[in-house]
């Protein structure tokens, strides 16, 4: 999976934890619940906005 950010300001953002058995549509809704972003997913990059 490719990431591709549009958003410079995001690159340098990180999160931590673990993630078990998530989606990877369901990873981005718990990411943007504690950092507001938008993102396009196909079948090989996500692209964060």
């Amino acid at each position: 999976m490719r990431v591709e950010f549009r958003n410079d300001q995001l690159k340098d953002v990180n999160f931590s934890g673990v993630i078990k058995d998530e989606t990877l549509p369901e990873l981005m809704g718990i990411l943007q619940t504690m950092k507001p972003f938008h993102y396009t997913l196909d079948s090989a990059t996500v692209i964060i906005e």
